[in-house]
């Protein structure tokens, strides 16, 4: 078996270097007209890494000529982040509209009395159980809150849901039923 097999060439970590080491590396290829890979033997850099280095310097010294300079790059970087983020806040927003029309769907198939009940989900996020066991005592009407006890909730603990619209409908509801206002 071949002992070049068994053998793994180590990766070297990464290491950061100042910005003045790598203008001073650059200067030694541009200026000074030393190879890349003679000047990253002396400094015991990889010759990538520097030849990066000095393609940026290039395109720095000429504004963009001979490729993508410091402050382009930085303008790609902070649109591409933007882009991003216009993304991800579109996709909400598609998905809020989605979730808006389906509500407006399910209101319009209610009849009466149902509509009252589904309002009251939408606007308190209340479960359907913690709705299935509300008593006309629990819902504060003039104060737009259902209190529900403890042991009727998932956390067992008790809770409040503030903002409900009492909407005409869900009071008219209330009235069908022989509840007082």
């Amino acid at each position: 078996m071949s002992t070049m097999a068994n053998t793994t060439k180590l990766r070297r970590p990464r290491r950061r270097f100042p910005e003045e080491f790598r203008a001073g590396a650059v200067r030694l290829v541009l200026d000074e007209g030393k190879t890349a890979g003679q000047v990253a033997r002396e400094l015991d850099l990889t010759e990538s890494a520097l030849r990066n280095w000095v393609g940026r310097a290039r395109a720095d010294r000429t504004k963009g000529r001979t490729g993508v300079t410091t402050e382009e790059r930085e303008e790609l970087r902070r649109l591409r982040k933007e882009v991003r983020t216009l993304r991800t806040e579109r996709e909400i927003l598609k998905k809020a509209a989605a979730f808006f029309a389906e509500e407006a769907r399910l209101l319009a198939a209610c009849g009466p009395h149902l509509r009252a009940m589904v309002e009251a989900a939408l606007e308190t996020a209340c479960r359907l159980g913690e709705l299935l066991s509300l008593q006309w005592r629990q819902v504060r009407w003039t104060q737009n809150e259902i209190h529900l006890p403890a042991g009727k909730t998932k956390s067992s603990g008790r809770r409040r849901r503030d903002s409900w619209r009492a909407t005409s409908p869900s009071i008219t509801c209330r009235q069908s039923w022989g509840m007082p206002t």
